[in-house]
């Protein structure tokens, strides 16, 4: 079963990658809650409050898979390159 969804953008992907931490541990006792994290560093398009594109679609994707938390190669070098 699905729950709700949340989408956050941010400047840098060691940005995200604290948040999901943060995240991640902030709900460590919360055993009963299934969580999935996407993180994906891609172009998106922002017309108003909309967020779209291929970085937003990618992101989703990756959190319909059945790990807690993934991300892809390029986020991961863009956050590794700040740490």
């Amino acid at each position: 079963m699905r729950g709700d969804e949340c989408l956050v953008v941010f400047s840098s992907a060691l940005e995200a990658v604290r948040c999901a931490l943060a995240v991640l541990d902030a709900l460590e006792h919360e055993p009963d809650l299934d969580l999935h994290l996407g993180i994906h560093v891609g172009d998106i398009v922002r017309v108003g409050d909309e967020v779209s594109g291929d970085g937003v679609n990618v992101a989703r994707r990756l959190c319909a898979l059945p790990s807690w938390s993934v991300h892809t190669k390029r986020a991961q070098t863009g956050s590794s390159r700040w740490t």
